[in-house]
């Protein structure tokens, strides 16, 4: 075991101007740390030590962040955890997340009682800008009785709202919070969802996308669809008139969670609602989904049950994805269908799309691109989930023929492609 001078010989060797020294330094205190080789008081030096100030980098970070990194997933001990929280104030800003993702992540319930130590002290100082939510595994119970329903009385630290909305619908979707947990807080949800709808529909457009992606607009609808999907855990008294309330409005994405919160409040779907919801690409199969959840698939309108338009909503989802284009293009079109079997001798099709994005998006200069979406198997039931083969290279749609598109972006995917029959668009099952 370290003693207390080995851990003081570390750290100095951490401020050393030597590179070098540095890094031999943060790969022994590191493998001490992940092979649990410090006691309570060791931890706690460090711990000490974390805030600087740190005249070099460490492993090409702020000293602060690297040192705190160290204690991802390890046991900082009820001491440790304490210090933490105690010290949070005296980290830079960005090194104040990494704390909060330390003492979420650990699942320890000193460390989560620490976590909310610092929500307690800092959250209305506007000292915590970030829970790391993303961190905190809130569909387990233990985790999720340790920061509710306390964590809710913050709900008004605008913040802070979108987070702690995300951490208690991942509890009530896993079954590790109760939806009674939330009834005392119903005035303050509602308070919310109000304040969005003042926000939003002034800024409602008849036509076109481009604008439901606006750095203005953009993160409210988020908050938006999230809270209105969390609104199926309310009362019905309160939540039921809100959520009529958010029919009306043109954006699908709260339109599709008013109505599926709606639906679980066993209010009957509107053709012309449900119309509205299913003929948005980006939340198509959301919404069929969760129609399927439900029991009400019956509800969902035929104008879009077809294999076609579930392989658009699928090559929509792919490109909204932050690593890709991050955003829903503005035009898509199905140009081919490739049929083929599988080596299991089962018949599916490959779509191939050409999509644009209008300015001020980065790709609109690109003009129009290529994808694909699928395969679907042709054996059954339109389907919803892709085999493994959506993907886009975003080359230009003059650059190749929808075969040669097709062909290279399967070369990436899943393979050279067998023998296949080249389809218009609606013809697959022919």
């Amino acid at each position: 075991m370290l003693g207390r001078k080995r851990v003081e010989v570390i750290l100095a060797d951490l401020h050393s101007p030597s590179e070098r020294v540095r890094e031999k330094a943060f790969e022994n205190l590191k493998s001490r740390i992940k092979r649990s080789r410090l006691n309570e008081g060791e931890v706690c030096a460090v711990l000490a030590a974390a805030p600087g100030p740190w005249p070099y980098s460490i492993d090409t970070r702020d000293g602060a962040e690297a040192i705190l990194s160290c204690f991802y997933s390890a046991s900082l001990g009820p001491n440790g955890a304490r210090t933490l929280a105690e010290l949070y104030p005296g980290f830079p800003p960005k090194a104040r997340l990494t704390v909060m993702r330390v003492l979420g992540s650990s699942g320890d319930t000193s460390a989560l009682n620490a976590y909310m130590d610092v929500v307690r002290r800092h959250a209305r100082s506007g000292a915590v800008t970030e829970l790391a939510g993303y961190a905190t595994d809130c569909s387990q119970p233990h985790v999720a009785a340790a920061l509710f329903p306390e964590l809710l009385n913050y709900l008004d630290v605008d913040v802070l709202v979108s987070e702690i909305c995300h951490m208690a619908f991942d509890a009530l979707r896993k079954g590790a919070m109760r939806p009674a947990t939330l009834e005392p807080f119903t005035h303050e949800f509602i308070r919310v969802l109000k304040s969005l709808r003042e926000i939003m529909e002034p800024l409602q457009q008849s036509t076109g996308r481009r604008w439901m992606y606006e750095e203005a607009y953009e993160p409210h609808r988020n908050l938006a669809g999230l809270l209105l999907d969390l609104a199926a855990y309310l009362p019905a008294a309160a939540a039921v008139p809100e959520l009529r309330a958010w029919q009306s409005i043109k954006d699908p994405r709260p339109l599709v969670f008013s109505t599926l919160s709606l639906a679980r409040f066993v209010e009957p779907i509107d053709p012309q609602v449900a119309y509205r919801c299913a003929q948005h690409p980006e939340l198509r199969l959301a919404f069929f989904e969760r129609l399927q959840d439900l029991g009400l698939t019956h509800a969902y309108p035929d104008e879009f049950y077809s294999q076609l338009h579930f392989a658009e909503a699928d090559m929509v989802r792919w490109l909204s994805f932050p690593t890709e284009l991050g955003t829903v293009p503005d035009e898509i079109v199905a140009a081919k269908i490739l049929r083929f079997r599988t080596e299991e001798n089962r018949p599916v099709a490959l779509y191939v799309f050409r999509f644009r994005v209008d300015e001020p998006h980065w790709s609109a200069a690109d003009g129009w691109m290529a994808g694909v979406s699928g395969p679907f198997p042709l054996d059954g039931s339109p389907c919803i989930n892709d085999m493994g083969g959506t993907f886009s290279d975003f080359k230009s749609w003059e650059s190749r023929s929808a075969v040669e598109h097709a062909k290279a972006i399967a070369a990436i995917t899943i393979g050279e492609l067998p023998e296949f029959e080249v389809l218009e668009p609606g013809e697959e099952y022919k």
